[in-house]
């Protein structure tokens, strides 16, 4: 007489499909979270460069620019 391969119960069949549910969510919600932080990367890169071309003109402007007149000292009354 041959044994019969056991059958898993439901409750074993109901455990493994919510593990793997939980395991496809698990990786979707890894790849969600990585793919957040290159591009809060990227953004942050391009701000840099924004703001470092931005203070690089205002240098050049500040050199540039002829100095400001001496203002004149007052005289003190007495």
């Amino acid at each position: 007489m041959a044994a019969e391969p056991k059958q898993p119960s439901p409750q074993a069949q109901g455990r493994a499909e919510k593990a793997q549910k939980q395991a496809r969510e698990g990786q979707q919600a890894w790849t969600e979270y990585e793919a957040a932080g290159r591009a809060a990367d990227a953004n942050r890169v391009r701000l840099k460069e924004l703001r470092l071309a931005k203070e690089a003109k205002e240098a050049a402007e500040r050199e540039a620019a002829p100095p400001p007149a001496a203002k004149k000292a007052r005289k003190k009354r007495a």
